[in-house]
C-alpha cells in the first residue's frame, strides 16, 4: 500500500517483505492481504486449491516477523478471516501470562475464519461454518455453524460476506449479513457476533428499517466501525437533492444494548465542485485517525475527515484493488525495531 505524504516511509510503494524480512522467495507471489489488528497482518497464501483448503500467514509488522499457520482444510466457496491481537486479550501486563504463544509463533493472536459450504451440487444445502485458529493452540478447532440459509438468488438467506470487513468492538468480533426473502427481497439485516474467547457466535437482528439503508440513491453498503468515543457504529452513504451525505448510527443506549440510534447526518463536501461519483464498492473506519477510507468503481480512493466534512481524494498509482488498510502505533513500532536491533549487534 501507498504511504501517504509526508510518511515515514517514503512516498513510494513498499513492498510486504521489506518490512516483514526472512521470507522465502517468491513466498508471497499471488498472496492476498485478508486483515489486520494491532501490527498483524493476516495474508492468504496462493497455496493448493481455494475450493478446498486455505494457507495463511500472519506477519508481524512490528517487530518484522511471520508464521506460518497450519492449513484449515475443507469444502469451501467462500472465506472471510479476521485477526485480533494479543494486546485485546491482556491489555494489563500483570495477566501476561495469558499471552503465552505455543513454540514456533512469534507473538499471540487469534485468527477467525467464516466459510462458506462448497456445496456446488446442491445449493439449498449450503450452510456457512466458522472456525478459530489461536497460536495458543496446535490446529484449528472444530466447525461451528454461523448459520444455514445463504441467500443465491432465488431463495431466502443471508449474503454471504464475500468482501466486508469484520469489526472488532470491545472484545466481540461482528460481521454485518444482509437478508434476503424470496419474495420482499432485501428485509433485515443482522449482526453475527463472536466472543474472543469463544469458538462459536449468535445473530442479532438490527432494528434500523431497511429503506434507511438501502435508498434509491444509495452510494455505498452499510459499514460496521467503530467510532472514536468508543461505539459500535454503522456507517452509511448516499445522495439527497444532489449533495451526499453520510448517516452514522450507533448501537446501545440506557434501555437496550441492541438498539440502533441515528446519532449524525454529515453533509460532505465534494473533493471538486463535479464529481461524477459512482458506487463505492469498498469503505473501512479508522478506528484510531476518525476517517473513513473508501473505494469507488474505478478504484480511486478518497478518505473522508468525518468531524471537517471534508472527502480528500488519494493520489495512489494505478488505484487499489482489494486493499486491507492497517492503523499502526510508530512508538511500539520504533521501539520494537530498536530493541531487535540490539539483539543482533
Amino acid at each position: 500500500v501507498p504511504p501517504p505524504a509526508g510518511s515515514v516511509l517514503g512516498a513510494r510503494r513498499r513492498f510486504l517483505d521489506s518490512i516483514v524480512h526472512g521470507m522465502p522467495d517468491g513466498f508471497l507471489d499471488g498472496a492476498e492481504a485478508l486483515a489486520a489488528h494491532g501490527g498483524l497482518l493476516l495474508v492468504r497464501l496462493a497455496r493448493g486449491s481455494h475450493k478446498e483448503s486455505v494457507h495463511l500467514a500472519v506477519c508481524d509488522l512490528l517487530t518484522g516477523t511471520w508464521n506460518v499457520l497450519p492449513v484449515l482444510t475443507c469444502r469451501l466457496d467462500g472465506v472471510n478471516c479476521t485477526i485480533i491481537a494479543g494486546a485485546e486479550f491482556c491489555p494489563s501486563k500483570r495477566h501476561h501470562h495469558c499471552c503465552t504463544s505455543s513454540p514456533g509463533y512469534s507473538t499471540f493472536f487469534k485468527v477467525l475464519a467464516m466459510v462458506l459450504d462448497g456445496n456446488w451440487v446442491h445449493y439449498e444445502d449450503r450452510k456457512c461454518n466458522l472456525y478459530t485458529f489461536s497460536s495458543t493452540e496446535p490446529s484449528w478447532s472444530a466447525p461451528t455453524m454461523c448459520y444455514e440459509k445463504i441467500w443465491w438468488g432465488e431463495n431466502s438467506g443471508f449474503v454471504f460476506p464475500h468482501s466486508s470487513s469484520a469489526v472488532l468492538y470491545r472484545a466481540v468480533v461482528h460481521w454485518f449479513l444482509p437478508y434476503f426473502d424470496e419474495y420482499e427481497g432485501l428485509n433485515k439485516y443482522y449482526t453475527y457476533e463472536v466472543s474472543t474467547k469463544a469458538d462459536h457466535g449468535s445473530l442479532f437482528k438490527v432494528s434500523i428499517p431497511v429503506d434507511q439503508l438501502a435508498k434509491a440513491k444509495s452510494c455505498s453498503h452499510p459499514t460496521l466501525g467503530s467510532t472514536t468515543d468508543g461505539l459500535l457504529s454503522l456507517f452509511y452513504m448516499y445522495k439527497e437533492s444532489g449533495n451526499l451525505r453520510l448517516d452514522i448510527w450507533t448501537r446501545g443506549n440506557n434501555l437496550d444494548d441492541q438498539a440502533w440510534l441515528r446519532g449524525k447526518v454529515i453533509e460532505l463536501k465534494l473533493p471538486r465542485q463535479k464529481w461524477n461519483h459512482c458506487f463505492i464498492s469498498n469503505m473501512w473506519w479508522g478506528e484510531k485517525s476518525g476517517t473513513l477510507l473508501i473505494i469507488d468503481d474505478f478504484s480511486c480512493v478518497y478518505r473522508v475527515d468525518v468531524e471537517n466534512r471534508l472527502i480528500e481524494e488519494e493520489k495512489c498509482r494505478n488505484g487499489l484493488h482489494r486493499p486491507v488498510p492497517v492503523e499502526i502505533d510508530w512508538p511500539p513500532m520504533f521501539v520494537s525495531r530498536l530493541g531487535s536491533v540490539g539483539v543482533y549487534t
